[in-house]
């Protein structure tokens, strides 16, 4: 079996982490010896133990003199646990693989250079592409400090996500409804509108998630959120995003321990988009799950501020003047100003189509 074999097994393991990492990367690492796996293991929980650790943990017996699999390199310093890579000089492991540089400054080069100077035989680039993609949350984070956004969303074939009423639920089918919880697991934060509190009252959590519930971002600029909202009642953090507000709601927001209040400026009358991501990323949340509503969709296209994008159109037509578009707002004067995806696939999901797709090839790393 080659290297790729043991690498895809590796990204496999990876994949299995969900939104208890944060803003870590997703981490799988397989040990093997004589063409076989004696100890493997996945990083799962932020502040704990890595995948190599992991790895060496689980093994069924000596791993010296083995090949060390990873789909990104061992960590040289010392954070919420001891590097890895001199965990692997002291198992004596001869060999390992890496997928990809680790672009994290306090690593980015040093866990290989390290590696390579205590007489370890280094092979790097093996699924990188695939790495990179897998990674692609954690990569724009360390690259931008910004979280990574992904926006969901549900239309009819003609583009409305409610009646002239406002009737939308559902649009979507049930098995596109399973799947966007799952979603919601692997992000850190899930970010709606107040149109959307106001309207649905949601609680806005990953139902059936073995993960934690996202953190809830909420764009309220003269905080009309009611105090009986269920997201403020529901368990987890809450952050509202806000301009100006009357004194006593303010205050009674206060009293909400799950919820921070974080002011930020206007641009066009609306809450700073900028500001928000920035405040975001400050605040260490490395990725979140746009849910909208239509206006809160709109101020994401035209800021091209989502990174990536899943649309499942439904089979039914609504019509109508009043019918609410997928995407609201002030929108855009000139085609050339619109947001397209570079990379996008379409798949059957239930009865609908699920259209997904990227702002931009992914392209984080010279060769």
């Amino acid at each position: 079996m080659d290297h790729e074999y043991w690498m895809d097994l590796c990204l496999k393991l990876a994949s299995q982490a969900d939104n208890r990492i944060r803003s870590n990367p997703k981490v799988g690492c397989v040990i093997i010896k004589e063409n076989r796996i004696i100890g493997k293991g996945f990083h799962e929980v932020y502040g704990e133990a890595h995948a190599e650790v992991k790895a060496f943990a689980n093994a069924k017996e000596d791993v010296q003199g083995g090949t060390l699999y990873v789909n990104l390199e061992p960590c040289s310093h010392y954070g919420k646990t001891p590097p890895c890579c001199e965990k692997i000089v002291e198992k004596e492991i001869s060999k390992v693989v890496i997928a990809m540089e680790d672009p994290n400054p306090l690593v980015a080069g040093k866990g290989i250079q390290y590696l390579k100077d205590h007489g370890v035989d280094v092979v790097l680039g093996i699924r990188k592409r695939e790495a990179e993609n897998l990674n692609r949350i954690f990569l724009h984070y360390i690259k931008s400090g910004l979280p990574y956004v992904f926006l969901k969303g549900a239309m009819s074939l003609d583009g409305k996500i409610a009646t002239k009423t406002g009737e939308s639920q559902w649009i979507s089918c049930e098995e596109s409804r399973e799947l966007t919880h799952s979603w919601r697991g692997e992000y850190q934060g899930i970010l709606a509108g107040i149109g959307t509190i106001l309207k649905d009252n949601p609680r806005l959590t990953a139902r059936g998630n073995k993960g934690e519930n996202p953190i809830r971002i909420i764009l309220d600029s003269s905080l009309r959120i009611p105090l009986d909202a269920k997201i403020l009642s529901e368990k987890g953090k809450n952050i509202i995003f806000y301009h100006h507000g009357e004194k006593e709601k303010l205050e009674a927001l206060k009293d909400f321990e799950n919820t921070e209040l974080a002011a930020v400026s206007l641009k066009e009358e609306e809450l700073h988009l900028s500001e928000v991501l920035k405040v975001l990323g400050q605040k260490g949340i490395s990725s979140i799950f746009v849910e909208g509503g239509s206006r809160i969709f709109d101020s994401f296209f035209r800021e091209k501020a989502a990174d990536e994008c899943a649309i499942f159109i439904a089979p039914l037509i609504i019509g109508g003047e009043e019918g609410i578009s997928l995407v609201g707002g002030k929108g855009i004067s000139r085609l050339e100003d619109s947001y397209r995806l570079k990379e996008w696939t379409a798949q059957k999901i239930g009865e609908d189509f699920l259209l997904r797709g990227r702002k931009e090839t992914l392209c984080l790393q010279e060769s």
